[in-house]
């Protein structure tokens, strides 16, 4: 029997996302307007727009996302344990 890991798709993206916020400072940093032309950082100053970012990716923000998805999975698939009542 072969069980499929429904956390590495969650994983998978994390990894994905934590490449995008190392992308999104480089463009930041290397001011690169063509780039941002659309998005919340036109206007915005470099520190202001690396400040955002780093929040975003903080470990705390990702640690608080996973934990919510983490519950989520375990309410959908792990069924809840009634304790025995002496």
């Amino acid at each position: 029997m072969t069980f499929s890991n429904p956390l590495s798709p969650i994983y998978d993206s994390f990894e994905v996302a934590r490449e995008c916020f190392k992308v999104a400072r480089r463009t930041i940093d290397s001011q690169i307007a063509e780039l941002i032309h659309r998005t919340p950082f036109v206007g915005a100053t470099p520190q202001a727009a690396a400040s955002a970012i780093d929040g975003a990716a903080a470990p705390e923000t990702t640690f608080a996302v996973l934990t919510a998805v983490i519950d989520q999975i375990r309410a959908a698939h792990i069924p809840e344990v009634e304790e025995a009542v002496d």
